[in-house]
């Protein structure tokens, strides 16, 4: 069972931003999708999702034409946190995580104790159940990053496709939710856009990355992340500690 992407390419504008991009993510595996800006990495995301149609190829989840599945059987399977922010409206903290079990109680029908139950743990997971009961347009950008997460946890989906999660968390709070990926890992796959190579260094298992929207290099994290490989994608230069991470250099 994966979310199998099969050559596929997408045009903005007929400007070819994804190029022959494949990618087979399993229910175990944690991959990340690194490169430098404008290399395709928030287009695949949105490809994966269902956001966007590609011009060629084929995206396929579990077996299934990604076109033919309606949206609220996607949204059991699928759970997408893009790059940029929902509209903050008036909503509290719990309602917002509640959103994410309408693909699996409805819009119009009450949640049940187990749908207030899952709500709950996943604000616990992502801490922010001490302010369950606030509005979310008073938190800061962090805050409703992990409000976000917390509400796609309550999705219960077998993949998660993240475009740069930590961006607006702090180190503590980065470190944390890499934690609970980790955790999460163990029954569902999960592809995350990352920019922090030390992040990819301990905590993926596969790494694909993209370069002027073609694949550069893939496969096992620390089998690619060289300090060729870096030059190459990167233009900078590296320090690899096998035990500790990366350090770039100029």
């Amino acid at each position: 069972m994966a979310i199998i992407a099969e050559k596929i390419s997408f045009s903005y504008n007929r400007k070819k931003v994804l190029e022959d991009f494949s990618i087979s993510l399993n229910r175990n595996d944690f991959t990340m999708l690194l490169g430098s800006n404008g290399s395709g990495k928030s287009t695949a995301v949105k490809l994966l999702g269902n956001f966007l149609k590609p011009d060629s190829g084929k995206i396929t989840v579990d077996g299934i034409n990604a076109d033919k599945l309606l949206p609220f059987e996607r949204a059991k399977k699928i759970a997408v946190i893009s790059q940029t922010m929902p509209p903050v409206l008036n909503f509290t903290v719990r309602e917002m995580v509640l959103m994410g079990r309408f693909c699996h109680v409805g819009r119009l029908k009450r949640p049940t104790a187990e749908d207030l139950q899952i709500a709950d743990e996943s604000m616990e997971k992502m801490e922010v159940f001490s302010f369950a009961n606030r509005y979310v347009r008073e938190l800061s950008g962090g805050e409703r990053q992990r409000v976000v997460l917390a509400g796609a946890l309550a999705q219960q989906p077998d993949y998660l496709l993240l475009d740069e999660p930590t961006a607006a968390l702090d180190p503590a709070h980065s470190l944390r939710l890499m934690e609970i990926l980790q955790k999460l890992n163990e029954k569902i796959g999960i592809m995350m856009v990352c920019h922090d190579l030390n992040l990819a260094w301990n905590y993926a298992g596969k790494v694909i990355i993209l370069q002027n929207g073609k694949t550069l290099f893939a496969g096992a994290a620390r089998e690619i992340l060289t300090v060729q490989n870096i030059r190459q994608a990167f233009d900078c230069n590296a320090v690899i500690y096998q035990n500790e991470g990366i350090i770039l250099q100029k």
